[in-house]
């Protein structure tokens, strides 16, 4: 996938069509604003700063998002963005939160240091039988 093309572009080659609201959904001004909301949106629920998102991985998101959504019809274009935008919002900044947490979580555990073994000790019968001699 050649993601150095404009992201309506590069959607209208993967989803072979073409339609008003491939158009204004992947424009950049919407992909900037879906990064930056969807990034907000985990920042509040986690109560810390993230780095910004990999282009990449919200492009394939919101192709995702986008090849799953149910427009209402073009003369309703503007209602369609908002509700595809605010759905690809909940939905992504749920996944980014989790995430978060799912490494915070791995983090904590790989960095607790495991309490070593004893020493192996020989318990048997027949050792003892053999030392008594």
């Amino acid at each position: 996938m050649d993601y150095a093309k404009s992201s309506v572009v590069w959607a209208k080659d993967i989803t072979k069509t073409s339609t008003n609201l491939l158009e204004v959904f992947f424009d950049e001004d919407n992909v900037k604003f879906i990064e930056q909301a969807s990034r907000k949106e985990a920042e509040t629920k986690l109560g810390m700063t993230l780095t910004i998102q990999d282009r990449k991985s919200v492009l394939k998101a919101m192709l995702f998002a986008f090849q799953n959504y149910t427009p209402r019809g073009s003369a309703l274009l503007e209602q369609d963005l908002s509700q595809l935008n605010s759905l690809f919002v909940r939905s992504a900044s749920k996944n980014i939160a989790n995430a978060v947490k799912d490494y915070l979580h791995y983090y904590k555990e790989a960095s607790t240091l495991a309490t070593p073994m004893e020493l192996p000790r020989n318990v048997s019968k027949i050792n003892q039988l053999y030392n008594r001699r």
